[in-house]
């Protein structure tokens, strides 16, 4: 049974049963109740003209799925935190054919509704395989950026794995920075909040960042999930001073990390690509973990070989003249071609 929730009391109430859900999800999302609540009611919340769509299915009145969805300004569905969350998707069992046809109606039928933009979607994910079937004339589906990911082996790690060249790479790469310090940061232990923003307000006055980047209420929010164990720290240290940090989701019962955001001083040659190395040798030979770089087709990420996935926008308007809108990605990566020719 399909049901929408519209209020944030609502999934308080049940966020014990979604945590349940979550944690018997298998996949890389990161999109747990605790990191979605929180961010709805840090970043979206306060807005009245938002509105939660949340998406759940119960068989035997019991909660087996759900979809982390809300309405924004502009009247368009999309994932809750959608520019921060790298996998979206549904979270739970995978729901039946004629669950997505239901939901589409609800959809289609919602007047606060006029456009969908779901970004982030593995390439199995069912939102992308059925939707697609129902919604009709003014879908549009791209591929626009890609996650990568490795695996440890228990009884060789996971540098063993790699051929003797790119083994010495990041060996070379760990020995220029082998007098920085490395410490992870795990709760109950203190948030380093000072060191995180002074390191923040460097990257900002020496240009590399902008104003905006990660400002306080977005660190207070990352400091939020740390408490609640979501996340953990992997830094390294100049002195008293964090040269670089990498904040990573750790996931339990998936033995699966996954870094998210990094602050590094980038006087340090490589200083942020030493961090990654740290902390991946001091878990490789101990299980079998995973650790996902999240995404985006960044340079270093190379350096350790891993595996590469697609992610995909599903895109609909209820117009059927919303060409710009439906088809943004494929435009997009069309210019980009175009440009480089020239």
């Amino acid at each position: 049974m399909l049901e929408v929730i519209d209020e944030i009391k609502i999934l308080n109430d049940i966020k014990f049963e979604l945590e349940g859900v979550y944690n018997k999800h298998v996949g890389w999302s990161f999109n747990s109740p605790t990191f979605f609540l929180t961010a709805y009611k840090e970043f979206q919340f306060e807005s009245d003209k938002t509105h939660l769509f949340f998406i759940i299915m119960r068989e035997n009145n019991k909660i087996v799925s759900y979809i982390p969805l809300y309405i924004d300004q502009k009247k368009t569905l999309r994932f809750i935190f959608d520019e921060h969350t790298d996998f979206c998707g549904v979270i739970g069992e995978k729901p039946a054919f004629n669950f997505f046809k239901d939901l589409s109606k609800v959809i289609l039928n919602e007047s606060k509704i006029n456009k969908i933009s779901l970004d982030n979607l593995l390439p199995d994910d069912s939102l992308l395989n059925y939707l697609k079937n129902f919604l009709g004339v003014g879908t549009a589906i791209s591929c626009y950026n890609n996650h990568s990911f490795i695996h440890s082996d228990l009884k060789i790690g996971y540098y063993s794995k790699l051929k003797s060249r790119q083994r010495s790479e990041l060996l070379r790469v760990s020995k220029i920075n082998k007098a920085y310090g490395f410490k992870v940061f795990d709760s109950p232990n203190n948030f380093p909040f000072e060191e995180i923003v002074a390191l923040r307000n460097k990257m900002i006055s020496n240009g590399w960042r902008d104003k905006s980047f990660f400002n306080d209420k977005f660190i207070k929010f990352c400091h939020k999930l740390y408490d609640s164990k979501e996340l953990v720290l992997i830094t390294n240290w100049q002195q008293n001073k964090i040269v670089s940090i990498v904040f990573v989701f750790k996931n339990v019962e998936q033995k699966l990390y996954t870094f998210w955001l990094t602050l590094y001083d980038a006087d340090i040659k490589y200083i942020n690509l030493t961090t990654y190395v740290d902390f991946i040798s001091s878990l490789e030979k101990k299980d079998e973990y995973y650790f996902s770089f999240g995404r985006g087709d960044y340079s270093f990420k190379s350096t350790f070989c891993p595996n590469v996935q697609n992610l995909y926008n599903l895109r609909y308007s209820k117009s059927k003249f919303d060409f710009l809108f439906t088809n943004y990605y494929l435009l997009k990566y069309f210019l980009k071609r175009i440009i480089k020719k020239l």
